[in-house]
């Protein structure tokens, strides 16, 4: 409701955070509100270039990594939780502290699935090329980049921002995402090229995600990170409790387990 209640009366102010010259067009943010659990510490609002996303991965471990250094929350040393409500749902994070340092965050996102497998879509120039399409907290639609024969190198990050934008329209024009209990989570928020030979040793894939107005994402991808997990889970080849780390457009990494599985009302789902 609150994300809501911005989008209709409080848009001019996220304008003015994100864009020029205060931001730029790659700018990401995070209002922080009241909590809406009785157990949690606070809730949060993520805002872009478009509007108003419904979880965010980096901007979790971002979030926490503030609570701690800013004194919000009480840690203490070894292994501190911190519930954060979320359009998407209650996050739980986890921060780790050794001698008042932070040595670790992580988080447990809300129940992630894979929505549709192997979709047709146009791409001028490409032809017909399949993509899947699954849920980490918001929908993505993710495309091989190696069948198209696209680098995904941050040299190129001006062909993979079209590219996203136009694969993006496509499957809105021939497919509407439907979220087994949230119909205001039900759209698709971003466009996944991975590879799984353009990427370092030891790493699973590369993730590049163009989401929102062709705001390119320089992390891999918290949500969609979670997303792929629930893909690459429902197509057998990631069990519970295997790790996994996707490198970003920079070369930077996340890692992903899958803790359990979960009903999210008639839908097979996973907890990343």
């Amino acid at each position: 409701e609150k994300r809501a209640d911005c989008l209709t009366r409080f848009d001019h102010l996220r304008k003015a955070l994100m864009f020029e010259p205060r931001g730029h067009a790659d700018m990401y943010g995070a209002l922080i509100t009241k909590p809406e659990r009785k157990d949690s510490h606070f809730g949060v609002l993520f805002l872009h270039n478009e509007g108003y996303s419904t979880m965010c991965g980096h901007a979790i471990i971002a979030l926490a990594t503030a609570a701690k250094d800013s004194s919000i929350c009480n840690f203490t040393e070894g292994v501190n939780e911190l519930r954060i409500d979320t359009p998407a749902g209650l996050i739980k994070a986890y921060i780790t502290l050794r001698n008042n340092q932070l040595i670790s965050v992580c988080f447990d996102n809300v129940a992630s699935y894979a929505e549709k497998l192997d979709m047709p879509i146009e791409i001028p120039l490409f032809g017909t090329v399949n993509c899947d399409i699954a849920y980490g907290g918001a929908y993505y639609a993710f495309v091989d980049a190696d069948t198209l024969d696209v680098s995904l190198a941050p040299n190129d990050h001006e062909q993979i921002i079209s590219l996203g934008k136009i694969i993006k329209q496509d499957v809105n024009n021939h497919y509407q995402p439907k979220h087994p209990t949230d119909d205001a989570l039900s759209f698709l928020y971003g466009v996944i090229f991975y590879s799984n030979s353009q990427k370092s040793h030891s790493v699973f894939s590369r993730h590049v995600c163009i989401f929102a107005e062709g705001e390119l994402d320089r992390s891999p991808t918290g949500t969609g990170v979670s997303a792929r997990a629930a893909l690459e889970f429902a197509k057998g080849r990631l069990k519970l409790g295997q790790q996994i780390k996707i490198e970003s457009i920079l070369g930077s990494i996340f890692s992903v387990e899958l803790k359990a599985q979960r009903m999210l009302a008639d839908t097979h789902a996973v907890i990343p």
